[in-house]
C-alpha cells in the first residue's frame, strides 16, 4: 500500500526512533522522522544518482561530512541539501528529540530500500578520495 497524506507508512516505530514514509513516487521520496537523543542515521555514505535533502522542524540534527572532520549543526528551521557524491551522515547529538523530513530526489527506490526490498539502492561507501567537497552542501535557515 502506498503512503498517502492521510496515512503515511510506518517504517520504524520504537523508543528513540520513528520513521514514516510520507511520499513514495517516481519523482520523490519523503520521510518524516523523530530521532531521540543519541540516535544516529546511517554511517558515512554517498549517493551517486540523487540529492539528499533534510528539513529540520524540531530540535537539532548534526551532519557530519567527509571523515567526520567537518560538522554542521542544523537547528529547527534549517534546510540542508546534500548533492550527489558528498560523504555525509547525521545524528541527534542533542538532549531533546529531533524531528525532520528527509527528501530523496529522484528517489532511486528509497521507499523499497526502507521496506527491505531494494538492496541495490543508491547508497555507497565513501570513496577513498573523500568525495565531493562538502562546500557543495546547501544549508539555509528558513524564515518564518
Amino acid at each position: 500500500m502506498a503512503p498517502t497524506a492521510d496515512s503515511p507508512e510506518t517504517i520504524t516505530d520504537r523508543p528513540g526512533r520513528r520513521v514514516l514514509l510520507v511520499v513514495d513516487s517516481e519523482q520523490l521520496a519523503v520521510t518524516e522522522s523523530v530521532y531521540g537523543p543519541g540516535e544516529h542515521g546511517p554511517p558515512p555514505h554517498v549517493h551517486h544518482d540523487h540529492a539528499d535533502g533534510f528539513l529540520v522542524v524540531e530540535g537539532v540534527l548534526t551532519f557530519t561530512f567527509r571523515a567526520g572532520t567537518e560538522k554542521l549543526a542544523a537547528p529547527a528551521g534549517t534546510f540542508v541539501l546534500v548533492p550527489p557524491d558528498v560523504v555525509h551522515s547525521f545524528e541527534n547529538a542533542g538532549s531533546v528529540n529531533a524531528r525532520f523530513f528527509n527528501f530523496h530526489a529522484p528517489p532511486c527506490g528509497f521507499g523499497e530500500y526502507l521496506r527491505g526490498r531494494n538492496p541495490d539502492f543508491d547508497q555507497h561507501d565513501p570513496p577513498t578520495d573523500g568525495g565531493v567537497d562538502p562546500t557543495a552542501v546547501v544549508a539555509a535557515r528558513l524564515t518564518q
